[in-house]
């Protein structure tokens, strides 16, 4: 991590790159959060402007649970 939790330096544009999609698009959305412009987190992610738009407009991934073979009631 380059910079201070929190800030938009320290979401590393090389780690998100190599990120899943729908983790790319949430860094994305942080960087809007924390007060930048469109343009501006686009360049700080080293985006396209289309590919950029794209990942904004992109559906999250749908949340899938998995890993429980018992879910909490199914003994009762």
């Amino acid at each position: 991590m380059k910079g201070r939790f929190g800030t938009p330096a320290s979401i590393d544009p090389l780690v998100v790159a190599r990120l899943p999609a729908a983790m790319q698009r949430e860094a994305a959305l942080m960087l809007l959060d924390m007060g930048l412009t469109p343009h501006k987190a686009r360049l700080h992610l080293r985006r396209a402007p289309v590919g950029f738009d794209a990942l904004l407009a992109s559906q999250p991934a749908p949340f899938r649970r998995g890993g429980e073979l018992i879910l909490a009631g199914d003994h009762e």
